[in-house]
C-alpha cells in the first residue's frame, strides 16, 4: 500500500500486489482511521461509488466496520473503501486498484492513521480474511519522509511481521505455489510512475505502508 500526498493536498492511495506469481487475492476491502475524528465529517473519496472498481465508500468516525456483503471488519473503524466489479458489492476480482481522499481544509499523511489497517481479501480458494496490521512508526529505521516498507528494513522488517503474522518462521507460501498470509500482506504498494498532475517534488511527501 502506497500513500502519497499531492501538491493539491490530497491523499491518493494505490493498492498493488508485490508479485504476480501464482494466484493473486481478490481485494474486498480497506478499513482505516483518521488521525482526529473531527477530521471525519469533512473526508470525500474519489472517484465517486460504482465508479468501477470502487464500489462503494463510507465515513463516519468509530462507526463504521462491514462490507455491503455483510462482511465485518472486527472493529469499528473510521471509514472504509469497498472494491469489486459488480456495483453496490464486491463480487468480482479486484487485484489492484486506487482511490484519493481529500478534503476540503487539505490533507497531510498525519492526517491518516497508518497503524491501524484491515484489509478485506477472498484468497484464490474462496474463503474470505480479514488482514490486520498497518504501519508502526515505533519501528521505522528511516528518518527521510519516504518510507519504504513502512520505514522497516532488514531485522525491523522480520519483527514487523512477526507482530502481524505471529509466526513469520512457518512458510506463508503453499507448496503449490498459492500464495500464503505474507504474501497477500504484501499487497503492498509500487511507487506509481508518470502519476497525472504530481510535480517533481512531490517525491518528499511521499510514504508507503504495508499490510
Amino acid at each position: 500500500m502506497q500513500v502519497t500526498r499531492t501538491p493539491e493536498g490530497q491523499l491518493f492511495i494505490n493498492l498493488q500486489p508485490t508479485s504476480y506469481d501464482g494466484e493473486v487475492a481478490d481485494i474486498d476491502g480497506l478499513f482505516f482511521n483518521m488521525s482526529d475524528d473531527a477530521d471525519v465529517p469533512e473526508l470525500n473519496f474519489f472517484p465517486d461509488e460504482n465508479a468501477l472498481p470502487i464500489t462503494g465508500h463510507a465515513a463516519e468516525a468509530n462507526s463504521v466496520n462491514s462490507l455491503d456483503d455483510g462482511t465485518s471488519a472486527g472493529p469499528d473503524f473510521d471509514a472504509m473503501v469497498q472494491f469489486g466489479q459488480t456495483p453496490d458489492s464486491t463480487d468480482g476480482t479486484v487485484n489492484s486498484a486506487n482511490f484519493t481522499l481529500w478534503s476540503d481544509s487539505g490533507l497531510t499523511l498525519d492526517d491518516i492513521d497508518l497503524s491501524s489497517l484491515s484489509l478485506v481479501v477472498t484468497n484464490p480458494d474462496g474463503s474470505q480474511e480479514v488482514l490486520e496490521g498497518g504501519y508502526d512508526p515505533a519501528a521505522a529505521a528511516s528518518d527521510s519522509s519516504s518510507y519504504v516498507n513502512g520505514g522497516v528494513s532488514d531485522n525491523g522488517l522480520g519483527t514487523w511481521y512477526d507482530a502481524m503474522t505471529g509466526d513469520p518462521e512457518e512458510p506463508q507460501t503453499a507448496e503449490d505455489g498459492t500464495p500464503g498470509t505474507e504474501d497477500i500482506l504484501a499487497l503492498m504498494n509500487q511507487p506509481v510512475d508518470d502519476q497525472e498532475g504530481l510535480s517533481d517534488g512531490q517525491e518528499d511527501d511521499e510514504m508507503e505502508a504495508y499490510l
